[in-house]
């Protein structure tokens, strides 16, 4: 698979000249000479026209290229920012984060996994998934909008943002059976049905009465991700096919693709779909790819993901973070030359729960993006700005032909300072055993896929009591014989253990998950502290009849790559075999870690007697509601859920990620319960609470 950091360092520009769509537009009708005439007025007194709740606008293009609003020129500065990584009470602060850095616009992708219920309805009601008022609060700052509901978005989110149901479910297989190739991201029947009730929903809930035309700030809206650069075979009809599906919704106003070169499409043969712009990202710091772009297709180009850092996975050395040749050569050099362009991202957040994606297949190579989504990006992962804040800031003041007004920076949210939180010690906590709480009832010949438990248990039940197929599986069996035996895997697990009648047999970690081979940087290479890969394993002396059990706690599905998503699936799936022969008569269950499964835990002052997957709960105190980092140190790896909420995934030990984000609005005043779901350490460690992440920066060229 190619990455994304191989893709930018030996990606080469080929200056190629067709005309695929678009052109002049300014459609008629629109009723808003009153807004052009203002447009214009503000263009010819240096300034950019900025989004103004109730006003109609109209955004178009010429033939040269140019971005137009309301038939003046126009140029925007765009950060992305995704609501499903920041607690909903925190939006506003972020958006005004990025409105002090200099942006006009926000920039965000709509994830369709997070907000699918599990009776095939939406929730886009719920605080923190109610994306309308989230686009409310760019309107109220004067913020305009490009909207990214995919149906695909990558974003290092488990699956790409697609449903990981689909993996399960033998209607988006071309056989009919789970043995057939997964059909998505094309116009297959089953996957485009499923992306209509989406974007259906995406329109109802979001887009409708929200875009320029009807008075709010919804400028573009994109269709799918990166489409020509990491998925094989495409679909040249796909993108054709999405632009009509929205129109038939009701939507009548600009689309944009985003795409690592100007060529992709035209490469590829893709039709560029009427009315749409040609979003750059892997190439869109270069000047020379937007004059390409107008070139091949006739339309507007943009920088669609400009990266003033880049994504960090689990075993790298640090967050790397883009030094002065990003500010100057890519935010200064793309206004001074007046292109738009867009920081992804300009506020990463936090991947909480089972949200963080995987690079890489899951049977091999796999590569665990961590929990932060820091990103190097200006406003760090807990809001505060980032080192590079201020040098992108005058960077884009310095460059842009019209003036940007001084927005202040936001009063910060408030952080606990170290020390203001009492530490829990290892004998404060109390302690439930996870094997002895988990019932596997669910039988097949064969173990399946946690896909396919989760589609299971979700059949019958209410929306809200559905379960998102992520969480801790359990796989026993029976063993025909005793003896020692070697123990083999057709799909090896990306993240396991095995116990034979409870007692663990595997000292290392069942593990697919592995070091990029790939890294330019052979010192970042060698700091990387992932285990060792290991697919196999031995059982000696087993008694007749002894059960097995496998446990796995997945990463999460690949983000992005044809072959890694298609042949998806964690957790365990075709044979188990004992010394060669396939073992058979399997039960399984899944433990979610959700706030109802922890709440009705036995929990008792018997600490782990052996290495056994456990969960230790404490209390502790806080005056004030605060933001604040959990410090895992001195834990193997796990999750952490405060109050019901999972604040994701910890691995102290390759890091470089030691301390999780916990987000002072899910705190209360007063006592709050913990609860750490460890998998691999035999024992419990120490909390400590800090006001910042520690986590360690690499500077690095563009």
């Amino acid at each position: 698979m190619i990455n994304r950091r191989n893709f930018l360092a030996f990606s080469v520009v080929t200056p190629l000249v067709v005309a695929c769509g678009g052109g002049d537009d300014n459609p008629p009708g629109t009723g808003i000479s009153a807004g052009q005439n203002r447009a214009k007025a503000m263009t010819a007194a240096g300034r950019n026209t900025s989004f103004e709740s109730g006003s109609k606008h109209a955004l178009s293009w010429n033939s040269a290229g140019n971005w137009m609003m309301d038939g003046a020129s126009f140029q925007f500065f765009g950060a992305e920012i995704h609501p499903s990584r920041v607690p909903s009470q925190y939006w506003d602060h972020r958006i005004k984060m990025l409105k002090a850095l200099g942006c006009n616009t926000i920039s965000l992708y709509v994830m369709w996994n997070f907000h699918e219920l599990s009776d095939g309805t939406f929730d886009f009601s719920s605080p923190d998934k109610d994306i309308g008022h989230f686009i409310d609060l760019c309107a109220a700052n004067n913020m305009w909008v490009l909207l990214r509901p995919g149906p695909f978005v990558n974003a290092e989110w488990d699956f790409g943002g697609l449903p990981p149901r689909m993996l399960a479910d033998p209607q988006f297989r071309d056989s009919g059976d789970l043995e057939g190739d997964l059909q998505i991201r094309g116009n297959f029947p089953a996957y485009m049905a499923a992306v209509q009730k989406w974007n259906a929903a995406v329109y109802a809930n979001v887009i409708e009465g929200r875009t320029l035309a009807s008075g709010g700030p919804i400028m573009l809206v994109a269709m799918e991700d990166e489409y020509t650069d990491f998925w094989d075979p495409v679909d040249p009809n796909h993108p054709t096919a999405l632009a009509l599906q929205w129109a038939s919704l009701g939507y009548a106003e600009k689309f944009c693709v985003c795409e690592g070169t100007a060529s992709g499409f035209k490469d590829q043969n893709v039709p560029l779909p009427a009315n749409t712009a040609y979003g750059i990202s892997l190439q869109g710091k270069d000047e020379s790819s937007h004059v390409e772009a107008t070139e091949n297709y006739g339309v507007a180009s943009f920088g669609a993901e400009c990266y003033p850092g880049w994504l960090c996975k689990w075993g790298e050395a640090g967050q790397e973070i883009r030094d002065d040749n990003f500010v100057n050569g890519v935010v200064g050099a793309l206004t001074k030359a007046g292109r738009s362009f867009v920081l992804y991202v300009g506020h990463g957040g936090t991947s909480f729960g089972f949200t963080a994606g995987c690079e890489g297949e899951a049977t091999k190579g796999c590569e665990p993006v961590m929990t932060s989504y820091d990103y190097g990006a200006p406003v760090a992962e807990n809001g505060q700005p980032n080192v590079n804040f201020k040098p992108i800031q005058a960077a884009y003041a310095a460059n842009t032909s019209f003036s940007v007004s001084a927005s202040p920076l936001p009063a910060p949210i408030a952080s606990i300072a170290d020390g203001e939180v009492a530490s829990i010690s290892s004998n404060q906590f109390v302690f439930s055993d996870f094997l002895s709480n988990v019932s596997p009832t669910i039988q097949n010949s064969q173990p399946q896929t946690i896909e396919w438990i989760a589609l299971k248990l979700n059949r019958g039940q209410p929306a809200n009591a559905g379960i998102y197929p992520a969480g801790v599986a359990v796989y026993q069996t029976t063993l025909p014989s005793g003896g020692n035996f070697s123990v083999g895997f057709s799909r090896p697990p990306d993240f396991a253990l095995a116990f034979i009648n409870g007692t663990r047999v595997t000292s290392n970690v069942l593990t697919t998950a592995e070091k990029d081979e790939e890294e330019e940087d052979e010192k970042e290479k060698e700091k990387n502290k992932l285990p060792p890969r290991l697919t196999t394993f031995n059982i000696d002396n087993a008694p007749p009849g002894a059960t097995l059990q496998i446990v796995c706690m997945p990463f999460g599905r690949a983000n992005v790559g044809s072959d890694p998503m298609k042949k998806d699936g964690r957790g365990l799936s075709g044979n188990v075999t004992l010394s060669g022969s396939a073992l058979t008569d399997w039960k399984m269950a899944l433990s979610p870690l959700s706030a109802a499964q922890l709440g009705a835990l036995p929990f008792d002052a018997s600490a782990p007697a052996s290495a056994r997957p456990f969960f230790a709960k404490a209390t502790f105190a806080i005056e004030t509601p605060k933001d604040m980092y959990i410090d895992m140190s001195s834990w193997g790896t796990g999750y952490v859920v405060v109050n019901g909420r999972n604040l994701g995934r910890y691995w102290p030990s390759v890091g470089p990620q030691t301390r999780l984000y916990c987000p002072g609005v899910w705190l209360s005043s007063g006592s709050n319960t913990i609860v750490v779901f460890e998998f691999t350490q035999a024992s419990a460690g120490s909390l400590s609470f800090f006001g910042s992440s520690n986590l360690p920066y690499i500077i690095k060229s563009d």
